[in-house]
């Protein structure tokens, strides 16, 4: 009784702040061009602020509701879609953050703040922006999938698997596994793999709709310089990331349906107990690797970007090039003392 009254209260509080954030966040959205919440560009900057403070504070519950879901698991997720619920929190908490940070940078160039702006000062105030919109829309875009994204993905699913055998629609149809697991065959450990399916296609489509995001912003015509490189090096990291998952998730689909296959013929042969217990993780191993990649890619490349990657630039520019650069000149001087001579 305890369990049941537990899932109810997650759902409705889930149902309910799923359903304000996504009507405020897209309020926010769509009111945040010029002349949106008014006329005057000063009343619409603070209107745009004020609602922007609501926004925040809803979509941080929003968060704050799904990582307590994760860390108390009411339904009995495998710890493979905890983990997968885990870098999702982690990215949104990231984007938020990201977008936070560079709403106040570009605060602090505006022109209001700032009256008798430079060039440099004016496309620093656009850029910023910028990129504001741009991580304010991909925490929207991640952190609204439940209401729409995944349930196509569903969809999509449970009509292929009308033409499949039922032993292989359990394993792609998150629907069928769940109806099994209300007769009592099995829980939500044991559908952790359409589960996981189901949300690799969520992720792609999510993926996507980031890509015609950043396409249709670069069409714009008022931006500057440093705006289209930025969205044009982004455009090209999402299209990366989309045919990498696209790559990726197929070989992890066909683990998953042989699984059961390759369950069975390792129970029928002698193999030795580590190749056996890696055959028999495969589909595990795939889809952790997978996680990993789609959720943290980016940060561990930020990661190695500032503590690897520049330090050692840094290093080159400071000691390396400096030598060669006074050992060239010396070389050249030499040169010159000869031609003299």
């Amino acid at each position: 009784e305890d369990k049941w009254g537990r899932m109810d209260y997650f759902f409705s509080y889930h149902l309910g702040i799923g359903i304000i954030w996504l009507f405020v966040g897209f309020i926010q959205i769509y009111k945040a061009q010029e002349g949106g919440w008014s006329l005057t560009p000063k009343t619409n900057w603070k209107a745009h602020r004020a609602f922007g403070r609501v926004a925040i504070v809803i979509v941080c519950a929003h968060i704050c509701m799904m990582a307590i879901m994760t860390n108390e698991n009411p339904v009995n997720q495998h710890p493979i879609i905890l983990f997968g619920y885990c870098g999702m929190i982690f990215r949104s908490v990231r984007h938020v953050y990201l977008g936070v940070k560079y709403a106040r940078e570009a605060a602090k160039t505006s022109p209001r703040r700032v009256p008798n702006q430079t060039v440099e000062q004016r496309n620093e105030h656009r850029f910023n922006r910028r990129k504001h919109e741009m991580y304010m829309f991909y925490v929207y875009a991640r952190t609204t999938v439940g209401s729409g994204t995944i349930r196509v993905a569903a969809w999509a699913l449970w009509l292929v698997g009308q033409y499949l055998k039922p032993e292989t629609r359990v394993i792609i149809d998150r629907g069928a596994c769940q109806t099994y697991s209300e007769q009592g065959i099995g829980d939500a450990t044991d559908c952790w793999k359409p589960v996981y399916i189901n949300l690799m296609f969520t992720d792609l489509n999510v993926l996507w709709m980031e890509v015609l995001f950043i396409t249709m912003e670069n069409r714009l015509a008022d931006l500057v310089p440093a705006s289209r490189k930025l969205l044009e090096a982004e455009k090209t990291k999402k299209r990366s990331a989309l045919e990498q998952q696209v790559i990726l998730t197929f070989p992890s689909i066909f683990l998953c349906l042989y699984d059961p296959d390759v369950e069975r013929w390792i129970q029928t042969s002698n193999l030795p107990y580590f190749l056996g217990f890696i055959l028999e993780n495969l589909a595990e191993f795939s889809a952790i690797l997978w996680y990993i990649i789609v959720h943290f890619s980016d940060e561990i490349r930020d990661f190695l970007e500032d503590h690897v990657y520049d330090p050692i630039d840094r290093f080159y520019m400071s000691t390396v090039k400096s030598y060669i650069k006074t050992f060239y000149i010396l070389d050249e001087d030499e040169d010159e003392h000869v031609k003299e001579e």
